[in-house]
């Protein structure tokens, strides 16, 4: 996944999501979805010019989990997680 250039990227449940940031600008992964504590699924920041490995959560279910840059919120994606 280069910047947010996908509307969509999918990823085994438990699996590994490489992240690269070809921007000039630092940006995020931030799962919309929250947890019982009020805190992201998944959160990762990838600085410019860096590659970044998001590994989800193995209590994540398999599902479509709107994400987000949120210093950038307009950037927006979804991350389809596979398996049962």
């Amino acid at each position: 996944m280069t910047g947010y250039s996908p509307s969509s990227v999918s990823v085994a449940q438990g699996g590994v999501l490489s992240v690269v940031n070809d921007d000039e600008m630092t940006h995020t992964v931030t799962s919309e979805a929250v947890g019982t504590l009020g805190d992201p699924l998944f959160y990762l920041v990838v600085p410019s010019h860096t590659t970044r490995t998001l590994t989800l959560p193995s209590t994540l279910g398999a599902g479509e989990y709107a994400f987000y840059c949120s210093l950038h919120p307009s950037m927006r994606g979804t991350l389809l997680v596979t398996g049962e």
